[in-house]
């Protein structure tokens, strides 16, 4: 076979001096033509700004002065959504949501449920289905008994979160015209109950965007596990 030297060797020059000044990505890999475009990249990128994130209206919590409540135990007008309707119509929602927001940790069976969205929402759910299903349909003694026991624990669950509210709080005005705490929120809860669930939602949540807040109001208020967004 012929062998040709000239051309072998012209080809072999080619590769040298092709890899001399690139690599296989057709690069420059002096160090004159990498420092220059290393500047250029860093001439190019933009400078970093701290971007502060603003707290959405209605997130925040209305201020408390002088131990007294906020807003009335009758003022529901004040915010007709989504407070006041998801309170008649799905009062677990605004009740699990001011005791995960506040951290409201009793009544509960050891941990359970705590403060916890999904526990919450599952336990008061329940509540309310046999509420309804044994309101509607009547079955003798059975409808009657469950219905009496759903609303004891009703009533004791939220009695005892309102003054759990309360204390963490440092609310102290009485919105019945018992003097005793236990007994102002006993009594309130069980002639208002829908007024005061709505009360303290009010106070905690501050709603202002009216219908564009009811997406959220059906979310979990800390799905960060309890750290608040701060506001700059």
């Amino acid at each position: 076979v012929p062998h040709h030297p000239e051309t072998v060797h012209s080809s072999h020059n080619w590769q040298n001096s092709n890899n001399s000044n690139n690599n296989i990505y057709g690069v420059p890999v002096n160090q004159h033509s990498q420092s220059s475009y290393n500047g250029q990249q860093q001439q190019q990128q933009p400078p970093s700004v701290a971007y502060a994130i603003p707290v959405t209206a209605g997130q925040g919590q209305q201020e408390i002065h002088g131990g007294m409540w906020p807003t009335p135990l009758c003022g529901c007008f004040e915010n007709c959504l989504p407070s006041c309707m998801m309170t008649w119509c799905l009062w677990p929602f605004p009740l699990a949501r001011v005791r995960v927001a506040a951290h409201i940790e009793q009544p509960s069976c050891g941990e359970w449920p705590g403060s916890n969205w999904n526990a919450n929402i599952a336990f008061l759910l329940v509540l309310w289905l046999l509420e309804i299903i044994f309101t509607g349909v009547y079955i003798p003694v059975v409808s009657s008994w469950i219905s009496l026991v759903v609303g004891v624990i009703k009533i004791v669950f939220i009695t005892v979160t309102r003054m759990e509210y309360r204390r963490h709080k440092g609310i102290t005005e009485n919105c019945c015209c018992c003097e005793d705490t236990c007994w102002d929120d006993c009594c309130s809860t069980t002639f208002c109950m829908c007024c005061v669930i709505a009360q303290m939602d009010r106070t905690e949540f501050n709603w202002r965007g009216g219908a564009n807040d009811c997406g959220r109001a059906f979310q979990n208020p800390r799905p960060d596990g309890g750290v608040r967004p701060v506001s700059v």
